[in-house]
């Protein structure tokens, strides 16, 4: 079984079962992370996977720089997101952008933190970068072309789990991705930085609610 999920084929096959899980996955619930993420899971274990090679192990740059480099990102890539990438992919495509109602509303913030900025930003730093990035190596390789794609196709996937309602949601998603897959890239192939991005850019958008700001 390990050599078999080790070789080329074994890793376009779990390439295959992420994309097919995260389409059939429910969308836009609490659990389509986590259900993403535990298979990815049980794929891990049975490959036998060490935790370095998933880029799960202690970061080889200072902690300081990392942290201030993950939340540095992940603070600018939200405020870029809804101050310029939104409004002008609405402006683009003539699609009004959806606004979120909930200013003042503490128990919708701190669930948000919770959920979006704690558990799912850690099941999709898992499934979409430690797991995904890593099979697609396998299946692409490491020049710097076949990263590219990689790292795009990680991306796209990423957007499409986040089940925005519309199509502007969708494309911001795909490209915040592929921001957290450049952290990824740039921080020698660890999660955690980007982990790190993803979550204060979740985080940061609840609290932007919660001023009615979004």
């Amino acid at each position: 079984m390990k050599a078999f999920l080790h070789s080329w084929t074994g890793a376009f096959v779990q390439v295959v079962i992420l994309f097919v899980l995260t389409a059939l996955s429910p969308a836009n619930s609490f659990w389509q992370p986590l259900i993403v993420a535990a298979v990815a899971g049980v794929l891990v274990m049975l490959s036998g996977d060490r935790v370095d090679d998933l880029g799960l192990g202690t970061p080889a740059i200072p902690a300081s720089r990392w942290v201030a480099e993950g939340l540095l990102v992940g603070l600018l890539s939200q405020f870029i997101s809804f101050g310029l990438i939104v409004p002008g992919l609405s402006a683009l495509l003539n699609t009004p952008t959806a606004l979120t109602h909930r200013a003042g509303d503490g128990e919708y913030l701190l669930t948000g933190v919770l959920i979006f900025g704690g558990l799912h930003a850690l099941a999709k730093g898992f499934a979409y970068r430690a797991f995904l990035l890593h099979r697609l190596a396998m299946v692409f390789g490491h020049t710097r072309a076949a990263r590219l794609v990689s790292l795009g196709l990680a991306a796209i996937l990423f957007g499409l789990s986040s089940a925005q309602p519309s199509l502007v949601g969708t494309l911001a998603a795909v490209i915040a991705g592929a921001v957290f897959n450049l952290v990824y890239e740039w921080t020698h192939r660890n999660v955690w930085p980007s982990l790190l991005a993803h979550s204060l850019y979740n985080i940061t958008a609840f609290v932007l609610i919660y001023f009615g700001m979004l």
